[in-house]
């Protein structure tokens, strides 16, 4: 799926499917877990001292790296908790930042 970030500062993500923008089901995420903050052209990751961590996958083989804030780029991919599912940052065609999972 995609979610489009069209005029976004900020998103929220977590299992209090109430009070984040963008929640996500699964039990070793966190009720508040991490925030995406766009910035310019610049877009960030904290992650809001959940239990699980917040991850940014990288190279293939390699362990991911769990982040406390972590600057990301075009690509980045992410991972929340012990949860199987990834989340890669896209830009779409028009310049805005658009992750798709």
């Amino acid at each position: 799926g995609r979610l489009d970030l069209s005029g976004a500062e900020r998103l929220t993500f977590g299992r209090d499917g109430e009070h984040v923008d963008v929640p996500l089901d699964h039990v070793s995420i966190s009720r508040h877990h991490a925030t995406i903050r766009f910035e310019g052209d610049v877009t960030y990751i904290a992650d809001m001292k959940s239990n699980n961590g917040t991850f940014v996958v990288t190279a293939p083989g390699e362990a991911d790296e769990r982040v406390t804030t972590s600057r990301l780029r075009e690509g980045s991919v992410l991972r929340f908790g012990l949860s199987p599912y990834r989340y890669v940052l896209r830009r779409s065609e028009d310049g805005l930042p658009r992750p798709a999972g």
